[in-house]
């Protein structure tokens, strides 16, 4: 069974999941129920809702995330708040679901708590019921990127690379934090294609815009991939000592030799690159050839990728002043 915390999640991401999980169950058992979500804000006890042309609060549901507060919180909040809620608005049935883990006497507390409203036991979904259902419909794991690192495994894979330098900037709790904070727009999906088809992305934007944000998701995807991560300080000489192309073993099988070529998969990261790098000099203009040479063997190689942030007239400025770096 898939074992997500659901804690890289806002609480609007997490009614989004729920409300996408309940509409396939129910198009895969053939009803014409369809829940709507509403934008964030006061909603009168409703994230999930079904109408009808006669009545409103067909079902109403609930989606309380309290994965870091637990049980208790919950249900206390449950019982001094949404009950009343719920109570005004009389809907036929009622659904609760949270990220919390529920053992069976909680599930009775909380459909005590909503009676009449809550009319069966599975109608309160807990941290179990979602991973099933997310078993169930594997497409909407693929829809919702953040949900990926909210497993061990991922995190894991993503915080376990401490050899390699800056590891404070990748701590669990920063990393969960910055990920439920995200808001996914098109500059990422856009971002993704073009470092999938150069193997190489340079994001520039004024201070503020999302350039580091945008950045590190690009990273937590190869990280999760197992690539190794690299990260830049200060000189793109760095990245040219350890840019490994392949690893070449030559094994003897029935006499004959067999040839086996490993190409490690790295990727590497240098935020605020050409702050530092470009200037009118003669050591400038090394650096300048040293990055389009690093940059021409990122691009045809197997499994290497780089990753730049910068400000977007530094980039500019960098570009007016190298022919060699604005031609390639």
């Amino acid at each position: 069974m898939a074992n997500f915390d659901f804690s890289t999640l806002s609480s609007s991401d997490l009614e989004e999941l729920v409300c996408s999980l309940l509409n396939a169950k129910e198009q895969n058992e053939r009803t014409k129920i369809f829940f709507r979500t509403f934008k964030d804000g006061k909603d009168k006890g409703i994230d999930l809702l079904y109408s009808t042309e006669f009545e409103d609060y067909e079902i109403v549901g609930q989606v309380k995330h309290y994965y870091r507060s637990g049980y208790r919180a919950l249900v206390t909040h449950l019982a001094n708040s949404e009950k009343q809620k719920v109570h005004k608005l009389t809907p036929k049935r009622y659904l609760f679901a949270t990220s919390v883990d529920l053992n069976v006497e909680n599930v009775i507390e909380i459909k005590d708590i909503f009676k009449p409203y809550l009319i069966s036991l599975s109608d309160v979904y807990g941290k179990k019921e979602l991973n099933r259902y997310l078993d169930l419909f594997p497409n909407i794991v693929n829809q919702q990127f953040k949900l990926w690192y909210s497993t061990t495994e991922i995190l894991r894979r993503i915080l376990n690379y401490q050899t390699l330098g800056r590891s404070n900037e990748f701590r669990e709790n920063q990393l969960k934090k910055r990920l439920r904070l995200y808001v996914e727009t098109p500059a990422l999906g856009e971002a993704k294609k073009i470092l999938a088809k150069n193997n190489f992305i340079i994001i520039t934007g004024e201070p503020g815009v999302g350039k580091t944000s945008t950045a590190e998701l690009l990273l937590y995807e190869y990280l999760k991939e197992d690539y190794e991560l690299t990260y830049i300080y200060d000189d793109i000489k760095e990245a040219e000592k350890i840019l490994d192309e392949s690893e070449i073993t030559i094994e003897s099988e029935d006499d004959q030799e067999i040839i086996e070529r490993k190409i490690s998969k790295q990727i590497f990261y240098f935020d605020d690159f050409f702050r530092t790098q470009f200037s009118r000099n003669t050591k400038s203009k090394r650096l300048r050839n040293c990055t389009i040479k690093v940059l021409e063997r990122i691009s045809y190689s197997e499994n290497k990728k780089f990753i730049f942030t910068t400000r977007t007239f530094i980039l500019k400025s960098a570009v007016e002043e190298s022919g060699e770096f604005e031609t390639f």
